[in-house]
């Protein structure tokens, strides 16, 4: 009896994995989350791992100092504190 149980185990691993590499293949075809979770669950596969796979494997945002529009700023603000310095030096 716990042998089978331990098989069950494995073999829910084994779906899962299975399940994990479809999402990230239908993800980078451009499937949507909604789209794929209609098709696993279709697939009798369990809704909570369905639910739980969707959000895990999803691509992390950039985070928020490396995004264009927050370095801008700073990037204009050293350009114009150097050009400052430079007048302040060679043009008293």
């Amino acid at each position: 009896m716990l042998n089978e149980r331990d098989d069950d185990m494995e073999l829910d691993a084994d779906i899962e994995e299975q399940v994990r590499k479809h999402i990230v293949e239908y993800r980078s075809q451009g499937y949507s989350d909604e789209q794929m979770k209609e098709a696993l669950l279709k697939s009798n596969v369990d809704p909570l791992t369905v639910s739980q796979l969707l959000s895990s494997t999803k691509n992390p945002s950039k985070p928020f100092h490396t995004r264009w529009w927050f370095v801008l700023p700073f990037v204009f603000f050293s350009f114009f504190v150097f050009l400052f310095i430079v007048f302040i030096l060679f043009f008293d």
